[in-house]
C-alpha cells in the first residue's frame, strides 16, 4: 500500500532517528569496551613490570649474599693456617688465645659486635659457682658492668654456655630449639645475631664448656 505523500518525510525521520541511536549506542557500547580492554592491558602490564622488579630485587639479594660468602670463605682460608700454626704451637700462650679468636670471627662474620667469654671456675665441686668472664671485646665505647661476668643459665648467653648449643637470632623464637622455655633477654645492649659455646671434647666422651662466643650485626 502506498504511503500518502505527507507521512513518507515522518517514516524517513523515525527511521533515521532509530538508527541514530542505535549508532549512538553503539558507539558508547564501543567506547566502554575498549577503555575496559585498555585498563585489563595496563593492569596486566603493571603486574608483570611488578613481578619483573620482584625477580630483579631477588637476583641482586642472591648475588650480594654470594659476593659475601665468597668474601667470607676467602677471608677464613686466608687466616686458617696461621691460626692453626698458632694453636698447635708447643710455646702456645694461652693470653694468645682470645685475641686469635677474635681475629678469626672479624674476617669471618664481619661484625659489628664480638665478645668473648670464658669460663672461670673458683671451686670445680661447685657447678652453680661456674661463671663466664669477658675476656675479649668489640664494638662496644663502654662496656655495661652488667656483662662483664655471666653466670651459666643466666640470660641467652649463660644459656648457649649450659646447653652447648650454638643460637642465631631466630632460633631464639623457635619452642623447639628452647624446649618451649627462651631464657629472658637480659642483655638489652647486645646484638646477639649468634651466639655459639667454645666445647671441649675429651677422650672419655665428656664435654666441657671452655666459653662462649658473641656476634652482632654480621654481614
Amino acid at each position: 500500500m502506498n504511503l500518502p505523500a505527507l507521512e513518507m518525510p515522518i517514516v524517513l525521520l523515525g527511521v533515521s532517528g532509530i538508527l541514530g541511536a542505535g549508532l549512538t549506542v553503539g558507539w558508547f557500547a564501543g567506547r566502554q569496551l575498549g577503555r575496559r580492554q585498555l585498563l585489563e592491558d595496563h593492569q596486566r602490564l603493571s603486574d608483570d613490570l611488578a613481578r619483573n622488579e620482584h625477580q630483579i630485587r631477588e637476583q641482586s639479594r642472591q648475588a650480594s649474599r654470594m659476593r659475601t660468602e665468597q668474601r667470607t670463605i676467602a677471608n677464613f682460608l686466608r687466616l686458617l693456617p696461621s691460626a692453626v700454626q698458632h694453636l698447635n704451637s708447643d710455646r702456645l700462650d694461652t693470653r694468645a688465645i682470645p685475641p686469635l679468636i677474635q681475629q678469626l670471627a672479624s674476617a669471618i662474620f664481619e661484625p659489628d659486635q664480638i665478645l668473648l667469654y670464658l669460663v672461670r671456675t673458683p671451686d670445680k665441686s661447685e657447678e652453680a659457682s661456674r661463671r663466664l668472664h669477658l675476656v675479649s671485646h668489640r664494638g662496644f665505647s663502654e662496656v655495661p658492668s652488667s656483662i662483664t661476668a655471666i653466670p651459666f643459665g643466666r640470660g641467652k648467653i649463660g644459656w648457649v654456655a649450659e646447653q652447648q648449643v650454638d643460637m642465631i637470632a631466630d632460633d631464639w623464637h623457635n619452642p623447639t630449639k628452647t624446649d618451649g622455655a627462651p631464657p629472658d633477654d637480659n642483655h638489652p645492649s647486645l646484638h646477639l645475631d649468634l651466639v655459639g659455646p667454645l666445647v671441649h671434647h675429651s677422650d672419655k666422651g665428656r664435654t666441657e664448656t671452655l666459653g662462649v662466643l658473641c656476634i652482632g650485626g654480621a654481614s
